[in-house]
């Protein structure tokens, strides 16, 4: 699950790093709008996982902001092994 998390962070970096070079002009202006709405979409995806989810992972947790923008960065990707941990204490708790 790791190397497959790792993976994941890395596409996602590299199609950050993408809108990053589009915002600077490097993409041709074909498939610039295109890439815009694409980031805008994953932006509000990952504010919605973090509503949902990180608000209850990382409450109180000393970086938090430093969380909250990695969640706004990878989503999910970097929710992954603190949400495991977060089911499996609950499923403790129920037993």
């Amino acid at each position: 699950m790791k190397t497959g998390l790792g993976v994941a962070k890395l596409l996602i970096a590299a199609f950050w790093l993408l809108e990053l070079a589009n915002l600077l002009g490097f993409v041709p202006e074909r498939g610039s709008n295109l890439l815009h709405m694409l980031a805008l979409l994953a932006v509000g995806v990952h504010v919605v996982e973090w509503l949902l989810v990180g608000r209850r992972l990382y409450n109180g947790h000393p970086e938090r902001k430093y969380h909250l923008f990695m969640v706004i960065l990878f989503g999910m990707a970097h929710m992954a092994p603190d949400f495991k941990k977060l089911q499996q204490a609950a499923s403790g708790e129920d037993s």
